[in-house]
């Protein structure tokens, strides 16, 4: 872990195996992920049976996504995601993730993604015209 970034685990949010958690991220899910990040930077919560965490700082976040993604498996959801999703980039893991990841960079260089800001801002302005027009195409 980063040396500046101060770690705090809080105690679980909920309960194991508390349906409590289930309905709440149903009904208002920004909500739900509010709660928990107001207690720590690590918070440890359950889904159900699924137990999970939410990493509530960007040093943490960077571990797990990029630095060290290869340590942190995705578990059981994104095996059973893997039926409808396939093993596509979201669903795969370790070495399959990264040829995979390698192909779809490109594509987000900082020139491509200006020119898709600039597209979906043309977009938006083309949708809002045809709205005032009355008609979509």
């Amino acid at each position: 872990m980063h040396s500046d970034v101060r770690l705090h685990i809080a105690a679980p949010a909920y309960p194991p195996r508390s349906v409590w958690s289930l309905r709440r991220v149903r009904q208002d899910p920004i909500g739900f992920l509010q709660s928990l990040a107001v207690r720590g930077d690590i918070v440890p919560f359950s889904l159900g049976r699924q137990s999970a965490f939410l990493l509530n700082h960007p040093a943490y976040i960077e571990q797990v996504l990029v630095s060290q993604h290869e340590t942190f498996v995705k578990g059981h959801a994104f095996e059973r995601a893997k039926r409808l999703l396939g093993n596509g980039l979201l669903t795969a893991e370790r070495q399959l993730h990264r040829r995979r990841r390698q192909v779809i960079l490109p594509a987000f260089h900082r020139e491509h993604t200006d020119r898709y800001g600039e597209m979906m801002v043309a977009c938006a302005a083309q949708l809002r015209a045809e709205w005032r027009r009355g008609h979509l195409d």
